[in-house]
């Protein structure tokens, strides 16, 4: 009877312990070598969705206002009115998109302003160039306005002012309003924040409107965002 039972002996399959432990062990450096790069691989392809959107978004009120009015709206409109009291681009064209929150002229980022650094995030940001109107869309994007004596900027937080990295040329895009009443992207040339030599998109200026004039190669250059720090 012994005999007949050894001949049939029972073998079980399995992992030990040790070899489960090991396993997870190596799953886990892998996920944390290769999560952070996904992940931000993802911030970066949003942050690039976002500034397209926004600059439709922008566009279309632009022309919505036309559609509706007849005529463009120019920096020589916006500046003064005949009676020398200055008319906003915030009042005019507010209307024309799906609004959450008014801020009036400053109030949506006073409280994360000290967030805000300039591209090579080494300074804040020169802020009286962002305070001349504000307002947060149904999307969580914030539109930031200046009526510059002579000048229009329109600024687009394409993740909104309270989601970091709250950089220009990161997360904060600037466009400008040429004279015939068409956005163009900042840093082009022309626009008040253009440089051959990319003085106003600097991964090592100091400048307070250092990133201002990202704009134009933020959409022109297939690699802007993968380079991002």
């Amino acid at each position: 009877m012994e005999k007949f039972r050894h001949k049939f002996k029972i073998y079980k399959n399995g992992f030990t312990l040790a070899e489960v432990l090991i396993t997870l062990v190596i799953i886990g450096v892998v996920a944390a070598m290769t999560i952070p790069t996904l992940v931000n691989r993802t911030n970066k392809e949003e942050l690039r969705t976002g500034l397209l959107k926004a600059q439709s978004v922008l566009s279309g009120a632009l022309e919505k206002f036309y559609t509706k009015n007849g005529y463009k709206l120019t920096p020589a409109e916006l500046v003064y009115s005949g009676s020398g009291t200055r008319v906003y681009l915030k009042d005019k064209i507010m209307p024309y998109f799906s609004v959450a929150k008014d801020c009036g002229t400053a109030s949506c980022a006073n409280s994360t302003i000290a967030n805000y650094k300039n591209f090579s995030g080494t300074t804040g940001i020169q802020y009286g160039l962002i305070d001349d109107g504000q307002f947060v869309l149904n999307d969580g994007m914030t539109v930031f306005i200046e009526n510059y004596t002579g000048s229009i900027y329109i600024a687009v937080d394409v993740n909104g002012h309270e989601k970091k990295p709250n950089k220009p040329g990161h997360d904060l895009f600037f466009f400008q309003m040429n004279n015939e009443g068409n956005l163009v992207p900042m840093g082009a040339e022309g626009t008040d924040y253009y440089s051959a030599t990319n003085a106003y998109c600097s991964k090592t200026s100091s400048s307070n409107v250092n990133g201002f004039g990202c704009t134009a190669k933020a959409l022109n250059d297939a690699n802007y965002f993968k380079n991002l720090l």
